[in-house]
């Protein structure tokens, strides 16, 4: 069975399909699927190289996908129409509903921290 990691190029690539189409509804649908996996993807443990050389990924392959799937959501959000907005408003309120109650050492770690995204502040300006 495939991790997240190696599925993230995937998902950004399918996210990124179904946000460039005018259908609102797929785009909302995709939206809400790639939460669901990343929600999936935050409970998994970070990527050893042991799983770096099992599915032949690039060392931190999977965090450039990760980033480049969370600013196009940020960029979804910014040129959306409502129903893309809202839908990226959920992803993201769910993703910070899975840090609520975690430890200091646990939430270094979680999909949205420092730690994991690159360009915190490019998601900020955005």
């Amino acid at each position: 069975e495939k991790v997240s990691a190696a599925c993230a190029m995937d998902w950004s690539i399918k996210l990124e399909k179904s946000l460039r189409s005018k259908n609102s509804v797929r785009a909302v649908e995709t939206i809400l699927e790639t939460g669901e996996k990343l929600e999936q993807w935050s409970k998994e443990p970070k990527t050893s190289t042991a799983v770096y050389n099992l599915f032949d990924l690039i060392p931190e392959e999977d965090r450039l996908f990760s980033n480049t799937i969370l600013l196009r959501l940020v960029d979804a959000f910014c040129f959306g129409d409502k129903l893309v907005k809202l839908a990226v408003v959920r992803v993201f309120m769910s993703m910070f509903k899975l840090s609520r109650g975690k430890n200091k050492s646990e939430c270094a770690t979680w999909f949205l921290s420092k730690a994991r995204v690159h360009n915190h502040l490019e998601m900020i300006k955005r």
